[in-house]
């Protein structure tokens, strides 16, 4: 069964382990999970697919290097663009989703998804996976810290 676990920024990942991340065949950030000693026991030091939008920063080629990501896949409006690149980045596949899920979402169901839920819709219904797990999706919870 092919697996991933797609991880968000939300407090709910201080919940989570490396060891239950690291057991996923594949792992998917959304824009800029942070990356630091401080969390290494919580989430992997791998990451083999990005969701970014237009105003996401790219990683520091450290961070880059270590992550290992293969591509990035862009979750903005349809008329905005990837940011251009750092040159370290050269030979990652960036892909822009067709159909646009934000259009597809604000069009459809009139809601204006997080990169998380295109995330998540993508790999149940575009590229699907056996199973899909869920990291760090808190729903921006009211009176509590967005991220951790």
């Amino acid at each position: 069964m092919k697996s991933i676990v797609i991880l968000g920024k939300g407090t709910s990942v201080l919940n989570s382990t490396k060891e239950f991340i690291d057991q996923h065949d594949k792992i998917c950030i959304v824009n800029e999970v942070i990356y630091s000693p401080k969390y290494t026991s919580y989430i992997s030091n791998r990451a083999d697919y990005q969701f970014i939008n237009s105003t996401a920063n790219y990683y520091k080629k450290e961070t880059f290097d270590t992550l290992g990501i293969t591509k990035i896949f862009f979750h903005g409006r349809e008329n905005q663009k990837f940011k251009k690149s750092p040159d370290y980045y050269k030979g990652i596949e960036f892909e822009y989703i067709k159909p646009n899920l934000h259009t597809l979402f604000t069009t459809n169901f009139n809601f204006d998804p997080s990169g998380g839920v295109q995330a998540f819709y993508y790999f149940t219904e575009i590229e699907p996976y056996d199973v899909v797990s869920l990291v760090g999706f808190d729903f921006y919870e009211l009176n509590s810290t967005p991220y951790y």
